[in-house]
């Protein structure tokens, strides 16, 4: 006997403009495919002979969540906006699914029935208007995962916006973290680099100067920690020279006085 799925089935509701996000978001999401978590649905699913329409409304209508891949693109799209997305949103009203949307590029999502719903990414940016995409999608993901637990536990309730919410304030505060450490790592590199290009160049100054904001971020930055290293010992060798410096200078005037002065 076959065991029962436990898997959450995902439709994915997207605009053919806005296929390669489709294409990217399936990426993200392909290790809870994996492990079984998620059965991912969407129209290049349809098999070749089958009604197309039916297939769409027989699997929009079995999903546990449904993902809205929002762009001016798809809302302009008559079938997206007209039967996806309205079915899509008389279930989620009913409890029988979790909507959420997903801003793929800049539009007006706002000003449409979808205003009420909790969108990702992290406080419905765009995609497209990430410098990371990869945080982006990570936002996307973990976001998913969350609405995957309430879709287990709530299965046959209805699950209020208010409880999608709260959920994605935790999702935006987990993904603030992350980007924050992400930020620093794109920081300490840059600054590694400049230092190492001043230690080359032997802008001493500098480089020391780049190395201590280094490792005010990671004081065990090993890279950083060596550079130090470099510049204390040049500057311990600048210092031995300047002492003989001052030494010969010394023993220059005494030279001069002497045989000025000769006893």
């Amino acid at each position: 006997m076959s065991q029962p799925q436990n898997h959450i089935k995902v439709f994915i509701a997207y605009a053919r403009e806005d296929e390669k996000y489709l294409n990217r978001l399936r990426v993200y999401l392909s290790p809870l495919e994996r492990n079984q978590t998620i059965k991912i649905w969407y129209d290049g699913e349809i098999v070749p002979g089958s009604v197309w329409e039916e297939s769409i409304k027989t699997h929009i209508h079995s999903a546990n969540i449904i993902l809205l891949l929002v762009s001016a693109d798809s809302l302009a799209s008559d079938y997206f906006y007209n039967q996806e997305m309205s079915d899509a949103l008389k279930r989620h009203e009913k409890g029988d699914a979790i909507v959420v949307p997903v801003i793929l590029r800049d539009c007006n999502w706002e000003l449409t029935q979808l205003r009420p719903l909790q969108a990702l990414p992290k406080d419905a940016k765009p995609i497209s208007l990430w410098n990371e995409p990869d945080a982006a999608y990570a936002s996307v993901v973990r976001g998913l995962d969350k609405c995957i637990a309430i879709a287990r536990s709530r299965k046959g309730n209805v699950i209020s916006n208010v409880d999608l919410k709260n959920i994605m304030d935790d999702i935006d505060s987990e993904i603030e973290s992350d980007l924050l450490l992400q930020n620093t790592g794109n920081q300490v590199n840059e600054k590694l680099l400049l230092a190492k290009e001043n230690l080359n160049s032997h802008a001493d100054k500098r480089a020391r100067e780049l190395v201590d904001e280094v490792l005010v971020l990671e004081p065990d930055n090993e890279e950083a920690n060596k550079m130090l290293s470099t510049l204390k010992y040049r500057e311990s060798q600048d210092n031995w020279v300047a002492v003989a410096a001052v030494l010969l200078i010394i023993i220059f005037i005494l030279v001069l006085l002497s045989s000025a002065f000769p006893f």
